[in-house]
């Protein structure tokens, strides 16, 4: 089944509001007709019907407050460079294993925004920190430095290397200044940062931070030791390691694994309108910290 089958019933039918006008023009013709044409003032039930009405109305008029009308784009100047390296050699993430068009569905219009803090009072906070661009730079910093790790691990395996991931601090760290440094870091510089130093941890997690420093340095001094270069080329380790940051970044939007973490949000059960967001924010993020491509 293809992904526009899939979102069916994510997609706003735009029949909606014309048919929701034509109830209204009844209703109010009824209401009308009963009062001027036919003279008669309205009992005290028809006043308690129609306040209920107008009551269920309000509520419904503040749960979906409809949009302009337009095709939202989700690409930025970063759109250029993902293509350029669609047509290149990826060197640590995966070209795509099938063929997706989220960037497309999720560039369709959207007729109406949800208004969470109205629908469910309770859950309206956790809502928008979950909307939040945020949040969101968050979620798309740990799922591509895992998948950096967790992707040059699957390539040493045969060698029986495994690196630690990088710090959690630095992983939460969504700020400009901080982001800004470590996108223009190559991948051997991010693995050498040491953001515990300067980031403050709770107790214990800065001992852990270290260990795993000290193994990924131990990892890397063994890699490019004289007597393990053939190793080092075999892997094409020295292009890999040299990588700058917001490279890898776009090779990961041009990736299979990011198409994948798309997937995901839609298994969790996320709507239309935060996927959109979430792939325009991605989309933006070498924009948004100020780097050029």
């Amino acid at each position: 089944m293809d992904i526009d089958s899939q979102c069916e019933n994510e997609t706003p039918n735009k029949y909606f509001s014309l048919e929701k006008q034509i109830q209204d023009e009844d209703e109010f013709s009824r209401i009308f007709n009963k009062i001027f044409q036919g003279n008669q003032p309205m009992s005290e039930d028809d006043l308690k019907e129609e306040e209920m009405n107008y009551n269920i109305y309000l509520r419904k008029e503040n749960q979906f407050t409809q949009k302009e009308e337009k095709i939202t784009d989700v690409s930025s100047g970063e759109q250029k460079a993902i293509q350029d390296h669609i047509k290149g050699v990826f060197q640590l993430f995966h070209p795509w294993t099938q063929e997706y068009n989220y960037n497309s569905f999720y560039s369709k219009m959207l007729l109406f925004n949800i208004n969470y803090n109205i629908l469910d009072n309770k859950e309206s906070d956790p809502h928008k920190r979950k909307n939040m661009p945020d949040n969101m730079r968050k979620r798309i910093k740990t799922d591509v430095c895992s998948k950096i790790i967790n992707n040059l691990n699957e390539l040493l395996r045969p060698i029986n290397i495994k690196f630690c991931y990088f710090s959690q601090c630095e992983i939460v760290n969504v700020t400009k200044e901080e982001n800004k440094k470590i996108l223009d870091m190559t991948l051997k510089e991010m693995i050498l940062h040491r953001p515990f130093d300067y980031i403050t941890q709770k107790n214990g997690k800065k001992e852990k931070d270290i260990l795993n420093w000290e193994k990924n340095k131990n990892n890397l001094d063994y890699l490019e030791d004289s007597n393990h270069q053939d190793i080092y080329k075999q892997f094409n380790l020295e292009n890999i390691l040299n990588m700058k940051m917001k490279d890898l970044y776009i090779e990961y939007l041009a990736s299979d694994e990011f198409q994948k973490s798309i997937e995901g949000l839609r298994e969790e059960g996320n709507y239309f309108e935060y996927i959109q967001k979430y792939i325009k924010v991605a989309h933006q993020v070498i924009d948004y910290y100020g780097l050029k491509n």
